[in-house]
């Protein structure tokens, strides 16, 4: 569903009976920012702002994803230029050129010859073409029925484009974008809108009838380039000889409905004949929002609503909003014992991230503490659980870590709420998505709190995270906030 971003709106629970448990999840009643973690495709439509920005996040174990392939249809007709083009997705239907770094096994050539079913006439000829890791360039010569040809250079670029705005693919020879791709190995798409389709032109003599082309690449070191067809404008000019691959599946096995890959990874493209495109993830997080860490520990995460605080150091953003600092109300009151402690299911964006801590107590004190979260992608074996990320398309590896950082509150007081504050200059994101009780009390159903608005000083500790007296001199940490003492 399209989610809007709201701050969540606390309410009262009566007369409900109290009670306690020694050990669990502290459940949030508001001050969530953020939705990390998608459940579809597109992720502008799951996320809220997401980890990175609005559309970096985790993803669940099913993704739900819209068939982005190449139409059913044909001809195919440019976005921009109006040209007609024909492609057969039930056989080869491109002519594959070597790539430097291709599968083994494969023997793609560095030339190849379209031979026209029919000749044609026309003062342009179209190239339907794409490259992954382009650009490449091409050379191209055109022959006619009497033996005369013409010839001309073209150059491929890479077949990637991510913006969402039309406009940012007008004036590229683009002759249609936003498509998606899928791996013939694992039977899975990417879940993008990335895949652009080129079209490049060679002036030709429309005096002449075409019979044929020559394609040649002038560097082997550059691209896999592919070409997918041809066109005279307004008419699709067949192909009879030349093309040696199938690069788009229309069903599955995507490994029998295909025959080369357009890049040296796995990728081809696909058709709107596919079908559901849905895809399970190997490391995605648990469909039922249960996440379990290495230690044993469950945190429950809503996946449909807001389910995180995201902490932006610089502001950069949104500059009129401060992104740095949010409280967390809690619905459940938790009291730490002496040998207890709070554990936080965090990850941090551009980490790792130095998140100030104050902890509000219900009879209007407060403590303050800090820590530090890594990042989401770089440290690994600290991760108490192991992830994927989407980031440009779905990847399923277990890249990301979200990790259980321990604080340690005031003993024996129970906490109302948790202010956080992202006070470092590096731009990094801190993200906490749940807060975990370890020896203490969780009570809940309280009807109501109010906390003083004076409230008293905290402790005060140096950046080491060590308390000090007032004695000390240096930069200290108070109340959320750095300081200078002279």
């Amino acid at each position: 569903m399209k989610k809007t971003l709201l701050f969540l709106t606390a309410f009262s629970f009566g007369m409900l009976q109290s009670f306690a448990q020694q050990e669990g999840q502290i459940r949030v009643k508001s001050g969530f920012t953020a939705d990390v973690v998608a459940e579809g495709i597109p992720v502008e439509n799951y996320l809220v702002q997401g980890i990175d920005n609005g559309s970096v996040g985790l993803f669940s174990k099913k993704v739900s994803l819209v068939n982005n392939g190449l139409p059913s249809e044909m001809p195919m007709k440019a976005f921009e230029s109006g040209n007609l083009y024909n492609i057969d997705y039930t056989k080869n239907n491109a002519l594959r050129l070597v790539g430097p770094n291709d599968a083994e096994g494969t023997n793609y050539p560095t030339s190849g010859e379209l031979k026209l079913a029919t000749p044609v006439k026309t003062d342009k000829l179209w190239l339907l073409c794409i490259c992954g890791n382009g650009p490449t360039e091409l050379y191209v010569e055109v022959s006619y029925k009497d033996g005369e040809f013409t010839y001309g250079n073209i150059t491929i670029e890479d077949w990637w484009n991510e913006s969402t705005n039309p406009e940012d693919h007008k004036g590229k020879d683009e002759a249609f974008w936003g498509f998606d791709r899928i791996d013939r190995k694992t039977e899975s798409p990417q879940g993008v809108t990335s895949v652009r389709i080129l079209e490049k032109a060679i002036a030709t003599n429309p005096d002449k009838e075409i019979q044929s082309v020559y394609i040649e690449k002038t560097n082997v070191s550059n691209g896999y380039p592919t070409i997918l067809g041809l066109s005279a404008g307004q008419q699709p000019v067949e192909v009879a000889e030349g093309f040696n691959a199938d690069v788009v599946a229309e069903a599955r096995p995507i490994s029998e409905h295909s025959s080369a890959s357009l890049d040296r990874n796995a990728w081809v493209l696909y058709s709107k004949e596919l079908g559901n495109v849905d895809i399970t993830t190997e490391f995605g997080l648990p469909d039922d929002g249960n996440i379990v860490t290495k230690s044993n520990r469950t945190y429950k995460v809503d996946y449909k609503s807001l389910n995180a605080t995201r902490l932006t150091a610089d502001d950069t953003e949104t500059a009129d909003t401060d992104e740095s600092t949010a409280t967390l109300v809690l619905e459940d009151k938790p009291t730490v014992s002496d040998n207890g402690s709070i554990y936080y299911l965090a990850t941090a964006g551009n980490g790792p991230a130095t998140i100030d801590v104050t902890y509000n107590y219900s009879d209007g004190s407060s403590s303050t503490s800090y820590i530090e979260i890594p990042d989401w992608c770089n440290n690994q074996s600290l991760a108490a659980v192991q992830t994927g990320r989407y980031y440009g398309g779905v990847d399923d590896r277990d890249y990301v870590g979200l990790y259980e950082v321990e604080d340690y509150p005031q003993s024996n007081k129970q906490i109302e709420s948790i202010t956080f504050n992202n006070y470092a200059g590096n731009a990094s994101k801190g993200i906490i998505m749940g807060i975990y009780l370890t020896d203490g009390t969780i009570t809940t159903g309280i009807k109501d709190i109010t906390v003083g608005k004076d409230a008293k000083d905290g402790k005060t500790f140096n950046i080491g995270g060590q308390v000090v007296d007032g004695s000390y001199k240096g930069i200290v940490i108070k109340n959320g906030k750095k300081h200078i003492a002279k």
